[in-house]
């Protein structure tokens, strides 16, 4: 507690002490009061002289600085119980405090944890992807390498280089799960379809592809590339 606390812990227990003893005063005068009343009635229902009840008795400075005291006590133990109280409820409020900032740390904590490992989840993904894709398609780099050392000196082994390379190429595309979009002579379907071009032909029906001039691609039911198509009618 700071010094600033402390002064108005003070002027607040004082301003208590003020209004305890004005009230503690108040009181003893009420008692006082009622109890002239009483000695007065008893006098008249006895057929004595009225008189003044204040010259008749007048309490004494002990019994006044007695009910005073006695008053004082009842409410010191008043506010003692309600100070008793506040103390309780502002331990009780300290500890829930506490333990909110302790579950915050620790869901800041596991956040930065599922964070980290997500990141790293990610990149492991990818890093095996990379793997995957580099080694479906190794096998075809290779094919086409070889196929080089046959341009000139034997076309025909250039020939079967590069078709086995095309054969291996689509292999490794496969193994991946790429597949080639059906497009030639089919009808023209936009979500997997590009039509760049338009033709009349009798021979062909609506909206059916006369010509492919890129093929497409897809994994599961994802689009990769659309086929660049040329739609007749």
């Amino acid at each position: 507690m700071n010094k600033k606390q402390k002064e108005n812990e003070q002027t607040k227990k004082t301003q208590e002490e003020t209004t305890c003893e004005k009230n503690a005063k108040s009181q003893a005068a009420a008692t006082i009061d009622e109890n002239n009343s009483v000695v007065q009635e008893t006098q008249n229902s006895q057929g004595e002289p009225s008189q003044n009840v204040s010259e008749a008795k007048q309490p004494s400075q002990n019994e006044i600085l007695k009910i005073y005291l006695e008053q004082s006590i009842a409410e010191i133990k008043r506010l003692k119980t309600a100070l008793e109280v506040a103390q309780k409820k502002a331990e009780n409020f300290e500890t829930e405090s506490q333990q909110l900032k302790d579950k915050l740390a620790s869901n800041v904590a596991e956040y930065e944890n599922f964070r980290r490992r997500t990141a790293a989840e990610k990149e492991g993904i990818f890093a095996e992807a990379v793997v995957k894709s580099a080694v479906a398609l190794l096998p075809a780099l290779d094919s086409l390498e070889r196929s080089m050392n046959f341009v000139r000196t034997n076309t025909e082994d250039f020939t079967q280089g590069v078709e086995m390379t095309l054969r291996q190429l689509i292999g490794g595309f496969s193994s991946l799960g790429v597949a080639e979009i059906e497009a030639q002579g089919v009808k023209f379907n936009p979500e997997i379809h590009n039509a760049v071009m338009h033709v009349q032909d009798e021979s062909l029906g609506e909206s059916v592809v006369a010509e492919v001039f890129e093929k497409g691609y897809m994994i599961g039911d994802k689009v990769i590339r659309h086929s660049m198509v040329k739609v007749a009618n």
